[in-house]
């Protein structure tokens, strides 16, 4: 039984530096990936295309009005 707990143990463990090993080697090719993206990013873009993709007919924020009375109702 000891010796089976062993094996597994050994097993796992090489597994698990196997599986480290992989990922560390891919960190450079993800590192590069995500920089170069980073690169493209326009600050705003996103928001902007939302904005534009809105539908036409939706009164923007300049033509509502804030500035008429609000009814208290307290009393």
């Amino acid at each position: 039984m000891v010796s089976q707990c062993d094996l597994t143990l050994k097993a796992v463990t090489v597994n698990w530096f196997q599986l480290q090993q992989a990922q560390v080697v891919s960190l450079p090719v993800n590192h590069q990936s995500l920089c170069e993206n980073a690169k493209l990013y326009e600050p705003g873009q996103r928001y902007i295309d939302f904005v534009r993709s809105l539908p036409a007919d939706v009164p923007s924020l300049d033509s509502l009005s804030f500035d008429s009375p609000v009814s208290q109702g307290i009393g």
